[in-house]
């Protein structure tokens, strides 16, 4: 044929290009690319999960056809253990009359709701001192739909820890369900010179006096455009002065000037003076 197609001179070949060509499928899954709302048509949405997909009471479909979660889409956090009455028997019950807990129950069952407001999801972040429990009252809410943070792979919860691009991802794969954050994790102490080319969520710099000849304007500034979101300086204010007005008075050794003055020899064998 001339459109490069060619087709075996057997009966039997070509019987099994006849049945290939009028195979129907008996029906048809749709794969969903993460959980969460997700809209069907002009007046249909669907809400996807990893056990099912939810789909709203006559909405018309095909003979044959339906929805599943992509096997893809793996960074959801859903996970299901028990039963729906365990779980207030188990964890609502006891923290019954814990307004912190309250509030951390309703924003997550609430999530799933906005979608009906026309409002945006996203995420949510306690704040407050760091002795009033936020971290166990986060992980309780984290509860309704998974493992809280920390507990498990795969976990619910996250920290602010890790990269934009990384967050943004996560962030969008969780934007239906409320995504919880939290600011503790663990971190490590490095060098300013090991931390050159890399960025952090947070940076913390400690300057003193008793580290003099470290005290140097370009290291400050290396430390200091480490961090994305916050930078403290921790130490003295004379130390950061003198870091500042120090500057790099050492002198460079090096036969960069000698090399560019010297007499060279070009691959066509002329001899030339740079500079």
């Amino acid at each position: 044929m001339k459109g490069g197609v060619h087709v075996v001179g057997r009966d039997v070949a070509q019987k099994a290009l006849v049945q290939f060509l009028r195979f129907k499928p008996r029906g048809e899954i749709i794969r969903m690319p993460r959980v969460g709302w997700a809209e069907v048509g002009s007046h249909w949405a669907i809400f996807v999960r990893p056990d099912e997909v939810i789909v709203p009471p006559g909405m018309p479909t095909l003979r044959g056809m339906s929805y599943v979660l992509d096997r893809a889409a793996t960074r959801h956090g859903l996970h299901v253990a028990g039963t729906a009455a365990e779980w207030a028997a188990e964890i609502a019950t006891p923290l019954r009359g814990n307004s912190n807990v309250a509030l951390s129950f309703a924003s997550f069952f609430a999530a799933a709701l906005l979608h009906f407001a026309s409002e945006p999801g996203g995420g949510n972040h306690l704040y407050g001192p760091s002795t009033i429990g936020k971290t166990m009252v986060s992980a309780a809410g984290q509860s309704i739909y998974g493992w809280p943070q920390e507990t498990a792979d795969n976990a619910f919860g996250v920290t602010w820890a890790g990269s934009e691009a990384g967050f943004d991802a996560l962030a969008l794969a969780r934007t239906d369900l409320g995504l919880p954050l939290d600011e503790i994790t663990l971190a490590y102490a490095t060098s300013i010179h090991k931390s050159q080319g890399s960025e952090y969520p947070a940076v913390v710099i400690p300057l003193t006096t008793q580290h003099f000849p470290m005290l140097k304007r370009k290291l400050v500034y290396t430390g200091v455009t480490r961090g994305r979101r916050l930078v403290v300086i921790v130490g003295q204010r004379r130390a950061l002065a003198m870091a500042v007005r120090g500057g790099d008075a050492g002198r460079r050794w090096s036969r960069l000037k000698g090399l560019l003055t010297e007499t060279g020899s070009t691959p066509g064998g002329h001899s030339e003076r740079l500079g």
